[in-house]
């Protein structure tokens, strides 16, 4: 599932094909949609998602390669290395 992180000042994270682009969104592909979410477990979905499309970002704990409690410092030096397509 692809999504589109949108620049709105919320930082609302949307079901890309449930949702109209829009300027300066940030799309995430498949690929990085799979990382975020079952590798490095930092989104998961709503429980309505399949209803409002939404997303969000894990804020209590972070986990790289299934560990939790890495440091944030860790985290945020393995998705800057994704790719990431405007």
């Amino acid at each position: 599932m692809s999504l589109r992180w949108r620049k709105n000042g919320h930082g609302d994270l949307l079901c890309a094909a449930t949702s109209e682009p829009e300027k300066d969104d940030i799309y995430f592909d498949d690929d990085v949609q799979y990382l975020l979410s079952v590798e490095l477990g930092v989104i998961v979905p709503d429980e309505n998602e399949a209803e409002n499309g939404q997303w969000y970002f894990v804020k209590t704990q972070y986990a790289i390669n299934g560990k939790r409690n890495q440091s944030k410092q860790a985290l945020k030096a393995q998705i800057m290395r994704l790719e990431f397509v405007r």
